[in-house]
Parts: C-alpha cells; structure tokens; sequence
C-alpha cells in the first residue's frame, strides 16, 4: 500500500493541476495507492496567498481571505465524508469557479453537481466533527514537518519501507512521472528527490 498526501491551499488550483499526475501514479501502482488531499490554513498561508496575487495586506483582507480558506476546507471535510472522490471532485470543481472568491451559494451550486448527498454536506459542512477533521489535518502537517502548501508527502509500505519522501512545490510535484517509473520487475525505483528541490 502507497499513501500519498497532497498539503494545499484550498483556495490555489492545485488539486485541480496536479489530477493527471496521481493519475498516472495510481496506474503504476495498479491502483494501490491512497491519495489524501489535505487542506491548510493558517495565517501564513493567507498572507502568501495574498502577496502572490497582489492583494493588500491589512488586517481585514487577511481575516477576510482566512474565512474563505478555512470555510472552504470544512466543505471539503464535510465532502470527504461521502467520500475522497466526491471531496477531490468538489474542490476541484470550486477552484475552478471561485474568481469571485468563495460563497456559500458557489459551494451549494458545485456540491448539487455531483450527484451527492446535499442535505448531509449542508449538515456536516459546520459540524464539530468536520471542524476536529480539520485540526487533525493541520497537526498532520506538523508531524510530518510540512513548512508550505504544495506538499506532497509518499509512503510505500509495499516494500517495507520505514521511511517517506517530502516533495516541496508544485513544479517539482509534477516531475514525479520522471522519476517513479515501473521497473520489469515490477518494483518501483525512486530516485533521491532532494537533488529536485
């Protein structure tokens, strides 16, 4: 078994880039591969998020683009709950629409699209329970010392491996067809992922 953990900014279109490349990772794997995508917010993340897309940095934008984030994440939570393909598909989907920013009616009008159960998102979307999945989110972060947003961490059990790889950025993310290819025998060859950062 191979997990892989993708640590976002639920507002950036990253998931939404980066799809195709767990695609094919999944097919290598034959299909024994769990990716969890994992939502992060927190002050920095919002003020970085602000100073790429030049947009001011007072306190009132930052609370502003803070609830946005973090409203946003309980959604995907709550979207999770029925389900990693539904919540991959909602995000998504939202960081596709979202050039006005976040809004309750973006996210009802996205959620309705994919067939799912409405009523139980609308529930769940401010429920402690997706509230405390969301904590869980950030202290995983933590432990697996993630520092920024477009992370991915990958752990292959397959092999009895005790040890994982962090990958940093988004560009470097995509590279990751050249560098874990199928071998004949049927193993996967990882190459050493700091010469990439």
């Amino acid at each position: 078994m191979n997990e892989v953990y993708l640590f976002i900014n639920p507002l950036e279109s990253s998931l939404a880039q980066l799809m195709p490349y767990f695609t094919y990772f999944r097919q290598i794997y034959h299909e024994n591969a769990r990716l969890q995508v994992v939502p992060l917010v927190n002050l920095q993340i919002v003020r970085d998020y602000l100073r790429v897309h030049q947009l001011p940095l007072h306190l009132e934008q930052q609370n502003t683009t803070f609830q946005e984030a973090y409203q946003l994440a309980l959604d995907f939570k709550a979207a999770q709950l029925q389900g990693n393909k539904y919540a991959r598909q909602f995000l998504c989907q939202m960081q596709r629409c979202m050039e006005d920013g976040y809004s309750f009616a973006l996210a009802d009008q996205v959620f309705r699209e994919l067939s799912a159960d409405f009523e139980m998102f609308a529930e769940d979307r401010q429920s402690d329970l997706c509230k405390q999945l969301f904590l869980q989110d950030q202290q995983l972060a933590c432990e697996m010392k993630v520092k920024t947003v477009d992370t991915l961490t990958c752990f292959n059990y397959q092999y009895d491996q005790k040890y994982g790889y962090l990958i940093e950025g988004l560009d470097n993310i995509k590279r990751l067809p050249e560098f874990i290819q199928p071998e004949t025998s049927g193993k996967i060859t990882y190459l050493d992922w700091r010469a990439y950062k």
